[in-house]
């Protein structure tokens, strides 16, 4: 024989039912056995309103009527001395009772059925708007990924260009002066101005580094973020008499790849984006605050990578990251992590110094190869 296995909403409408009717049935059952001084009418409330809310306003209505004319026949059995008026009276107000509780119970039904469509297409415009949000968010992450990318590689093939084209040509000129200045004899006119142009080349050639260096530093790539770093703190620190530390925690063995610990290491892309706001963390310290130390750590983990700048300057009034008096170097740091799903974070108070907290996601420490 076949069976149709019922939904499980008509068994729990079904065992709704059969309370509703149990209940109303025990309640009238102690109403007949009681004391008719005893009114039980506020019991026969309960299985009216859970019939109505579950089974509609009609279900409610029948009970209300049903309920009404039971009580009626139970004053006719347990008060027959009362008059017919009284008897009627009675039966009125208890069918009135009745009605009231199905239209109550039935118009909150419905008022929360309003109230949770509303809210079920409240939420849905919400999760719409989020999803359109983060469509937008992920759209000008990529953006600024891709404007970031292209700002490296150009800076990259002019640094090139200028060390391979006007470095070297200014490399050769030095050469054919120190040439000429080598024929010339001692003394003379000649030798002094060649001199002097040897000098002024030698000066060139030293500038055409230093641009080099500030464009894209080859050692970036060579030897990695934190070597680059303390090559460029002795340098800047000899010119402002900056006292520049460079720490690990742990120290990473190596970068573009995994170290020994298994940790994920920085791509080109992201060693050059830190090096660029590391490099002008310092450069605020040494202008702004003035500081007489930096204090620069690395601490890495199989999470994230934190970089922690800290600074003896005079401190300053940390304004919130979209406001207009956000500095501008602050700003360019904080849309170049954005852009790797990184960010930002200044702790500095009015003649406190001052800590900048980079913080680059597990996300961004990618160990795959990049081409070149």
């Amino acid at each position: 024989m076949l069976k149709v296995a019922m939904p499980r909403s008509v068994w729990s409408q079904r065992v709704l039912l059969l309370m509703g009717v149990a209940f109303f049935l025990g309640v009238f059952y102690l109403d007949w056995k009681t004391d008719p001084a005893i009114s039980w009418l506020v019991f026969y409330l309960v299985p009216l309103g859970l019939v109505t809310w579950y089974f509609g306003k009609w279900f409610g209505a029948a009970a209300a009527l049903g309920a009404a004319l039971l009580g009626l026949q139970l004053d006719l059995w347990q008060k027959s001395n009362l008059s017919g008026e009284i008897q009627a009276w009675n039966g009125l107000v208890r069918l009135l009772t009745f009605s009231v509780t199905v239209a109550l119970v039935y118009t909150c039904r419905v008022l929360l059925a309003e109230v949770a469509k509303q809210t079920a297409a409240r939420m849905a415009s919400l999760e719409a708007e989020l999803a359109a949000r983060q469509l937008a968010a992920n759209a000008s992450r990529q953006l600024a990924q891709e404007v970031t990318r292209a700002e490296i590689a150009e800076r990259r093939r002019l640094a090139h260009d200028l060390h391979d084209s006007f470095g070297q040509e200014l490399t050769a000129l030095k050469m054919a002066l120190q040439r000429t200045c080598n024929v010339l004899a001692d003394g003379t006119a000649e030798r002094t101005q060649v001199d002097a142009a040897c000098q002024q080349v030698s000066r060139l050639i030293e500038q055409t580094r230093q641009m080099t260096f500030e464009l894209h530093p080859a050692t970036l790539d060579d030897f990695g973020l934190v070597p680059t770093l303390k090559h460029y703190a002795e340098q800047y620190g000899s010119q402002t008499g900056l006292e520049i530390t460079i720490a690990e925690t742990p120290s990473a063995a190596g970068e573009g790849g995994k170290d020994a610990a298994g940790r994920l290491t920085l791509t080109r892309d992201v060693r050059t984006v830190l090096f660029r706001a590391i490099k002008e963390l310092m450069n605020n310290a040494a202008k702004h605050g003035p500081a007489r130390q930096v204090v620069v750590r690395f601490n890495w983990s199989q999470a994230e990578l934190r970089i922690v700048v800290d600074d003896d300057g005079r401190g300053f009034e940390v304004a919130p990251a979209t406001s207009i008096t956000s500095g501008l170097g602050h700003r360019w740091i904080r849309e170049r992590l954005a852009g790797m799903g990184g960010e930002l974070l200044l702790e500095s108070v009015p003649g406190s110094g001052a800590r900048a907290i980079i913080i680059v996601p597990r996300a961004a420490l990618n160990a795959a190869k990049e081409s070149a």
